[in-house]
This record gives C-alpha cells, sequence and structure tokens, in this order.
C-alpha cells in the first residue's frame, strides 16, 4: 500500500487532504479509485490507514480509518555526512540511505572532492535530492 506525507493540517475531523504533488500522483498516476486504500504519516510520526472518499478539483479527500500503532521512525536518529561524489551516484545515496531509516543526510565538500557547485545549482540540487528521499521514504512501508 502507498503511504503519502501530510501536514498535520491537511489533517482534521477524522479527514485527509492531499494536495499538490501528491494529489496529481494519486489522482492521475496511481489512479486511485474511491474506496481505495493507503497509509498516511503526519509531521509527528504518526500513521493512519485510510480511504479514499471524494476528489475535488485540486485535492483528494481520505476518510481516516484508523490510527496505527507503528513507529514510522527509528528510534536512533543517524546522520550521514556524505562528501559529494562524482555524476549522479549522490542520488542513489540518497535513496537507499533513506530505505535504511537514515534521519538526515549532509552532503559535505572534502578537500579532495571534484564535485563543485555554486550558488544556483545547489538550491536545484537539494530541492531534487529532497523529492529523491521523499520518494525513497514513500516506498518503504
Amino acid at each position: 500500500m502507498n503511504t503519502f506525507f501530510v501536514k498535520n493540517s491537511q489533517i482534521n475531523n477524522k479527514k485527509a487532504y492531499i494536495i499538490e504533488d501528491d494529489f496529481h500522483h494519486i489522482k492521475n498516476v496511481l489512479r486511485l479509485k474511491i474506496g481505495e486504500k493507503i497509509y498516511i504519516c503526519d509531521e509527528n510520526a504518526s500513521k493512519y490507514c485510510a480511504k479514499l472518499s471524494d476528489y475535488t478539483q485540486n485535492e483528494a479527500i481520505f476518510e481516516i480509518i484508523e490510527k496505527l500503532d507503528i513507529r514510522v521512525e527509528m528510534p536512533v536518529k543517524v546522520t550521514l555526512f556524505q562528501g559529494l561524489p562524482k555524476q549522479e551516484k549522490m542520488e542513489l545515496i540518497i535513496q537507499k540511505c533513506t530505505e535504511l531509516g537514515v534521519f538526515e543526510i549532509q552532503p559535505v565538500t572534502m578537500e579532495r572532492t571534484i564535485v563543485k557547485l555554486d550558488g544556483k545549482d545547489i538550491d536545484k540540487k537539494i530541492e531534487r535530492w529532497q523529492k529523491i528521499a521523499k520518494e525513497a521514504a514513500r516506498t518503504v512501508w
């Protein structure tokens, strides 16, 4: 079953509202039908089982069936300080470390690092890396 991450403000009155990219993914990629179930995880690391109850123009509305007694976070918060590798290897490192449960990944420029990131490149890279981590976390459970 698919897992989606929401902000606490997107959950109220036993309903969850999925918006933006996740809404697009649910409606157009997965093509979920009314009554199909997913997992929802909030900012407090609480996990819910929910079923799709309706679509509006820009959100998917889910009815929360139950709050699960599952800890989605590891009891130990692991931080990885990763030297910047060449080419696209960082994306694979981020994906696999997220799947393994690493809490935070800090890219580090080392003395012999070949890769150099300038101002506008780094913003694009960070956005891409965050998207990869979110996708990897979505597929773990």
